[in-house]
């Protein structure tokens, strides 16, 4: 009795091997989250600035919280200068001058150009580097103002000239020529040594 031949139509109907390698691509793709209507966080390099795929007005959010942080920056120097003027309460000049102090030393040109007017504070550091009407001395106060000049000079280069018309410069002599107070002299090296440099790369670019 012959044995009967195996259907070809039935080896057609056999499903093909599971490919469990590409199921698993396939499972892990569905199981990895989108965000923005399909795109890849990783894949938007504008995701935070209210770019394509981003946050709607986000750039514009962005521009509203820097405008707002200088604007108070401004009305916070405002107040520090108007403390600096209280002559009547040196507690008041001191807290001011050890605010400006660390604003100063955090700031950069670029955050204080358009925000912040040189001479006007110049003018009330070197006035708090002397003596007072009454001939006392402040030497906390004094060094916080020399210290001042030196952050100013170094957030703003500009700032070098309006601190040298300013009169800071024989205060600043005074106080090496004769020393009473070692931190406060240092301190006015420091600051004499930087104007000099400064005006000299003036007066070198200059030279023919």
């Amino acid at each position: 009795m012959d044995t009967p031949m195996a259907d070809d139509t039935d080896s057609h109907l056999q499903p093909p091997p599971r490919d469990d390698d590409h199921d698993s691509d396939e499972d892990d793709d569905h199981d990895m989250p989108h965000d923005y209507d399909g795109r890849d966080d990783e894949d938007d390099p504008f995701g935070g600035f209210g770019g394509p795929g981003g946050p709607p007005h986000g750039l514009s959010s962005t521009l509203r919280a820097l405008s707002g942080m200088m604007s108070g920056m401004s009305s916070r120097l405002r107040d520090i200068l108007s403390n600096l003027k209280q002559k009547d309460d040196p507690s008041i000049q001191l807290i001011a001058l050890q605010e400006l102090s660390e604003i100063l030393l955090v700031s950069t040109e670029d955050n204080l150009s358009g925000h912040f007017s040189p001479d006007s504070f110049v003018k009330e550091l070197v006035a708090l580097m002397q003596p007072s009407d009454f001939g006392e001395e402040n030497p906390e106060m004094m060094l916080l103002a020399c210290r001042c000049l030196a952050n100013l000079m170094e957030a703003l280069p500009a700032s070098t000239s309006n601190v040298v018309y300013g009169g800071a410069v024989p205060i600043l002599c005074a106080k090496l020529l004769e020393i009473h107070f070692i931190d406060l002299a240092e301190q006015a090296l420091s600051v004499s040594v930087w104007i000099f440099c400064a005006h000299l790369r003036v007066l070198m670019s200059l030279r023919p």
